[in-house]
């Protein structure tokens, strides 16, 4: 007898194209939504259809004042993502801290193993970015020429866009006295101050610290950082509506005065070196962690990871490629209460593709200008590149305006880089987000491996139950999308 749960009603053909249809509508829909990345790819297009021949045009003798005027738009664009990131990152830093210090029982068990997982692949990945420099960067690149140099300085009409320290007013300092200086930037004497000079190691100590000790769930300050993540979100997210508008003016203004051969050597030198980091991670970092971890063979875990990786390669997003991560640890066995928990926290802190683009951008910049680094500033990029890793908002595109504050940190000069580091973005994002989401998926499985031998499944659902109240709030009071 047929029932009818065993009768099999046809799709008509005509519907499934339909179906195709709509989903590449959506698709092509959200690539150009305000601020997205087909609007800025359009932008980087039309400023340089506009910018190359004008140059050739001028065999490159574009007066400066051109590029200060052209630039204002995006001068003011810059200004005002710089302002709010740093705020930002502050209060991020301070409710992370207390949103995961309020978490107990197996729930905090839980957030401690994903926690170390998290940080240790962050701080591998920094190093990774380094490794990548000192393998293929420093081979390929081409240092930009005095005459260009002098070009950029004269045509920014911003003057807060570098730290305006040149390498030959640093002063000679023994390796001892670098590693004071850190330190030193480590605890401030006057925070106000620190957060008025963009000193970004002092503001995320600061913010670790004062996340770690606020006392009850009542304290103002919680409700104080809450409402100013809030506002700066608010602010963010108009600032990236107009991030087209702002990216045609910053590429404009130094296309239309550089040399167009400089230029493509440069994005080569920072893409190329970037890829062999993000490469490196995934196919030999986390294996390897994998493999150390739980002495298993890592190869047969890549089917069942590719699938979400290609998802946040095409995506570009965290957020969107979570469904598919959840399908990808349901095939590798991971348990369900452990993805709940894992996937939507490394959405916002497990940001390896960061780590790994943010010391490539920094080392780029140095040796495009000739600027020989110091121990010090070395390990200050490390540092600094690991804390903002892990305490960036989820905001598009912090990582590049992150540079910039790092930059000023060791002393980089960064005029005129900027517009070409949010021209790689628009290549290089998607690769960020493709690490990152595989980095999520082997985390969740090491992290299975260590708590099966700590606690067993019934309170792992217990404890998933505890936290589910705290993730949601935190999904309700983001108004940008997770990357």
């Amino acid at each position: 007898m047929t029932t009818s749960a065993d009768v099999k009603i046809p799709i008509p053909e005509s519907a499934s194209i339909e179906s195709d249809k709509s989903t590449w509508r959506r698709r092509l829909k959200s690539l150009f939504k305000p601020g997205g990345v087909g609007l800025v790819a359009i932008a980087f297009i039309l400023a340089a259809c506009i910018a190359v021949p004008i140059n050739l045009a001028n065999n490159s003798e574009v007066p400066p004042a051109v590029a200060q005027l052209t630039g204002i738009p995006g001068m003011l664009w810059l200004r005002a993502l710089k302002a709010t990131v740093l705020p930002l990152i502050l209060a991020s830093m301070i409710l992370s801290m207390y949103r995961l210090r309020r978490i107990d029982g197996a729930g905090s068990m839980i957030a401690k193993y994903i926690m170390s997982y998290y940080i240790c692949t962050t701080f591998v990945a920094v190093g990774t970015g380094f490794l990548a420099c000192f393998a293929v960067l420093y081979h390929v690149i081409t240092p930009v020429s005095p005459e260009d140099l002098e070009k950029l300085a004269a045509g920014s009409s911003d003057s807060d866009t570098s730290s305006g320290i040149s390498r030959d007013d640093l002063p000679e300092t023994t390796v001892a006295d670098q590693v004071v200086g850190i330190f030193e930037q480590v605890v401030p004497v006057n925070i106000v101050g620190s957060i008025a000079q963009n000193q970004l190691l002092a503001v995320v100590t600061t913010g670790i610290v004062l996340g770690l000790i606020i006392p009850s769930n009542d304290s103002p300050i919680v409700k104080f950082m809450e409402e100013i993540e809030t506002i700066i979100g608010i602010v963010i997210h108009y600032l990236i509506l107009s991030a087209p508008v702002g990216v045609f003016f910053l590429l404009f203004s130094s296309l239309v005065i550089l040399d167009m051969g400089d230029i493509m050597k440069l994005l080569g030198a920072i893409i190329g070196t970037s890829m062999a980091g993000m490469l490196t991670q995934w196919l030999i970092v986390y294996p390897l962690m994998f493999f150390l971890s739980t002495q298993r063979n890592p190869f047969p875990v890549f089917p069942a990871v590719i699938p979400a990786t290609v998802t946040g390669l095409g995506t570009s997003s965290s957020a969107a490629s979570l469904p598919a991560s959840m399908a990808s640890a349901e095939k590798l066995g991971i348990p369900t209460v452990i993805t709940k928990f894992a996937l939507p926290l490394g959405m916002t802190i497990n940001m390896d593709g960061t780590g790994i683009y943010i010391p490539c951008v920094m080392l780029w910049m140095a040796a495009a200008q000739e600027v020989s680094l110091n121990f010090g500033q070395v390990a200050t990029i490390g540092v600094l590149a690991t804390l903002g890793a892990i305490g960036s908002s989820p905001v598009p595109n912090v990582g590049s305006t992150l540079t910039l504050l790092i930059a000023d940190q060791v002393g980089i000069p960064s005029i005129g880089f900027f517009p070409l580091i949010m021209a790689t973005d628009i290549v290089m994002d998607r690769f960020l987000t493709a690490v990152n989401v595989s980095g999520d998926l082997w985390g969740c499985l090491i992290a299975t491996h260590w708590l099966e031998k700590k606690i067993n499944l019934e309170d792992l659902a217990q404890a998933t139950e505890s936290t589910r109240e705290t993730e949601s709030r935190r999904e309700s009071q983001s108004i940008i999308p997770k990357r």
